[in-house]
């Protein structure tokens, strides 16, 4: 029994350091959720984006700490030793993030909607379209495709909800499959939301193609979004060029998006709070090519022919960290059908980390 007691003793000042470090841990994670928060002063002319002051010259991120990380707007950055690849992926981008833009928002009347189901498609346009074998649900959408992993939230969760999700694609080619008179959109993005939830908190590129006799012309430009707010586009971007998208949250009403066009070295972050009455739940982290939706309906898919996505990731605040090659019934691989329910956009994910997607 002494013996017993003695190790009681002993003990006390270990838990009570444990206590102290957790204390302390949760202590510094809200002090960085309202770091980002609170350093976003630069006010835009979009309804719900704020900006955030740049880094002066000399700031090294991969040396900074995450309030400073914060200050600035740069993105939450991956434990280095917990999860490595998600680290050099960043640093990458932190390296290359050389010329902040701060040119002027333009809100468009484009929407990128959350998911819209639809029914599957013939058995022949179903085969033709690619799946994996190794995700476990296979749906479809009339605006979507692409992979989305989800939980049972039904409501936002400091502890559960997803946290960030972060991609780095190539900006397809905006052609028509044949003239047809007017505009095709096409988006690529990831976000938070929309998956079995009325809001989406997003960011990509939209690549559209005109048509029209003998006149064609293309459109190219990075977008942030909090859906039911409509596209805000952000800087031109080129075919081919390399983009690092990172969507993150800190609460169920403050948002971020952090674009960079790595060919270009150009980046941009904003914080984006939702409409009145909106609210993040955090219950899918989504990869994503989109038909969006223009003039009361959905827009005729860009013919935009493949895009690989590279390098794709997910972590919710517990850091439970996935990816598209997820093997849970909790991940879904979707098919886009167009509105005479043929497969036109479909993904297939290529390893742990990457997606191909191709128009069909």
């Amino acid at each position: 029994m002494k013996r017993s007691m003695q190790s009681m003793i002993a003990a006390v000042p270990v838990a009570a350091s444990l206590f102290s470090f957790s204390m302390s841990a949760a202590a510094q994670v809200e002090a960085v959720r309202a770091t980002y928060e609170s350093s976003a002063t630069m006010p835009t002319t979009v309804e719900g984006i704020r900006s955030f002051p740049a880094p002066p010259a000399s700031f090294n991120p991969l040396a900074a700490s995450a309030m400073e990380l914060a200050t600035f707007g740069l993105p939450p950055q991956p434990d280095r030793a917990a999860d490595p690849g998600g680290y050099a992926k960043w640093a990458r981008a932190m390296t290359h993030a050389t010329k902040r833009w701060d040119g002027e928002l333009k809100a468009t009347k484009i929407y990128h909607q959350p998911m819209k189901p639809a029914k599957a498609p013939s058995a022949a346009a179903a085969a033709a379209a690619a799946t994996v074998s190794n995700v476990a649900s296979v749906g479809s959408s009339s605006n979507w495709s692409g992979v989305v992993n989800t939980n049972t939230l039904k409501k936002y969760n400091s502890l559960a909800s997803y946290y960030y999700i972060v991609s780095e694609f190539n900006v397809p080619v905006a052609q028509q499959a044949a003239c047809d008179g007017g505009w095709d959109y096409g988006s690529s993005w990831n976000g938070i939301d929309g998956f079995n939830s009325g809001d989406v908190l997003q960011g990509g590129v939209e690549f559209d193609a005109y048509c029209s006799g003998g006149s064609k012309s293309t459109f190219y430009s990075a977008w942030i979004e909090w859906f039911p707010f409509s596209e805000t586009r952000v800087f031109s971007v080129n075919p081919g060029d390399d983009m690092f998208v990172e969507t993150w949250d800190t609460s169920a009403t403050q948002g971020f998006v952090f674009l960079e066009d790595l060919t270009t070295n150009t980046s941009a972050v904003y914080n984006l709070t939702p409409p009145a009455g909106t609210s993040l739940v955090g219950n899918s982290a989504e990869y994503v090519v989109e038909r969006p939706g223009v003039n009361g309906g959905l827009a005729t898919l860009t013919y935009y022919i493949d895009d690989f996505w590279a390098l794709n990731q997910d972590s919710t605040f517990k850091g439970v960290v996935s990816d598209p090659g997820a093997t849970a019934a909790s991940t879904w691989l979707l098919n886009m059908l167009d509105n005479s329910n043929n497969v036109v956009s479909s993904p297939t994910v290529q390893g742990k980390y990457g997606i191909f997607f191709q128009y069909r």
